[in-house]
């Protein structure tokens, strides 16, 4: 068979697009591809399609069933629609991202990183809470700050914008197929408290390659500046 792994991967893709569109029950789809699969099982010419259509009802049911079932702590049945300030506890899912720009000559940072939390704390109560956020920075966080951490964080929490008009990319949609409903935006480090600092658990390996990789990356060059930045994502991504 040429290309293979285009036959395995194409009919998972189009269920992760059919269940992204379709609004009705899951299961006509489920019972349907699972009965093609089974009777396919049985005649070895159709065998080919009987796995295109197990490979479609795995993605058709991963796409849909982790949007459609909440456990009743996620934090969409808790946070209402409006804009509020809370605290959030738990720990970075990632290592903070960090873009720069430059205004009227002076270069200003940006941090972003996930976070899953297991607390959310408003004026009212303080609850236990799963989901996973995108916690947002106007500054450089330190490296202290890695995967793994335990951390409480203040700001304001509201859902990601949507798109302008018909047609133009929505970072609501975009932040939602990666499982995360809702966005923290701090103002300063004082909005930054880490947890651990008695006992941090060890950097992952992945983490301490990528910073060894850029220090040896941008010694030869001097100090950091869009040269360094360019070799950098050229280099690392």
């Amino acid at each position: 068979m040429r290309r293979p792994m285009l036959w395995k991967t194409l009919p998972y893709m189009i269920g992760i697009v059919v269940a992204d569109y379709w609004a009705g029950s899951i299961w006509p789809f489920l019972l349907s591809a699972t009965a093609l699969t089974v009777a396919c099982s049985f005649f070895k010419p159709s065998r080919v399609a009987g796995w295109a259509a197990m490979l479609f009802a795995i993605g058709f049911a991963k796409q849909t069933f982790h949007p459609r079932h909440t456990p009743e702590n996620d934090l969409r049945n808790l946070a209402g629609d409006k804009p509020q300030i809370v605290s959030l506890t738990g720990r970075l899912a990632t290592t903070p991202e960090h873009r720069v720009s430059e205004m009227r000559g002076a270069e200003r940072w940006r941090s972003s990183v996930e976070l899953e939390i297991a607390e959310i704390q408003t004026n009212e109560s303080t609850l236990p809470a799963v989901g996973t956020f995108l916690v947002s920075a106007p500054l450089r966080l330190a490296k202290r700050f890695y995967a793994g951490r335990k951390i409480t964080v203040t700001g304001i929490l509201e859902q990601p914008p949507v798109e302008h008009a018909p047609g133009m990319f929505s970072y609501h949609d975009y932040l939602a197929r990666r499982g995360i409903h809702f966005q923290l935006r701090t103002k300063s480090l004082r909005d930054w408290r880490l947890l651990d600092e008695g006992d941090p658990p060890p950097m992952p390996l992945s983490v301490r390659f990528q910073r060894w990789a850029l220090d040896a990356l941008s010694k030869p060059l001097g100090e950091e500046d869009d040269s360094v930045r360019l070799l950098w994502a050229m280099t690392l991504g």
